[in-house]
């Protein structure tokens, strides 16, 4: 039997994002600056934008769930027209096994997308700006889009060097 939340799973989804975009905030202001570069901007704003984004996403993401109170049934992966209480057990068996399918399948992507934020995380500072955002985008768009990974690492140094 699939365990149920006692909230919508966007909200659970928005609260891990923000905590990890209040990470990246913390580390970001860990950043020290130096005192020689002329720079305008400085090194911690690119990661700090980064976090302030991710939890301005979840949070969004928080309140749409609240909102909608969406929360994953077995009706929403029904064959449209039908009912569970309409279906034979087998019908409701194999429509649950589906639904467990995906959340594992959102779960795992979920995580690998948080580690390979991690890393970018641990590998910023050692390898700069430039290389860590190029490598992240890399791996990030390539683990989404397996097939276009010439558009992956265009996208990804455009974007590096640009901001």
């Amino acid at each position: 039997m699939i365990r149920k939340l006692p909230w919508p799973r966007d909200v659970t989804v928005g609260a891990v994002s923000g905590l990890l975009g209040v990470g990246f905030i913390i580390g970001a202001m860990q950043i020290t600056r130096d005192p020689s570069a002329f720079s305008v901007l400085g090194p911690r704003v690119a990661p700090l934008a980064i976090g302030i984004a991710t939890v301005l996403c979840s949070v969004a993401l928080i309140v749409q769930g609240l909102r909608t109170g969406s929360r994953p049934e077995a009706s929403a992966t029904s064959p449209a027209g039908s009912h569970p209480e309409d279906s034979s057990p087998s019908d409701v068996d194999e429509i649950l096994v589906a639904t467990a399918l995906d959340q594992e399948r959102s779960t795992q992507r979920l995580l690998v997308t948080f580690g390979i934020f991690t890393a970018y995380i641990l590998v910023f500072i050692p390898l700069g700006y430039l290389l860590s955002t190029f490598a992240f985008l890399v791996v990030l768009t390539t683990y989404v889009d397996r097939r276009r990974w010439i558009r992956n690492c265009v996208f990804a140094a455009v974007f590096a060097v640009v901001v």
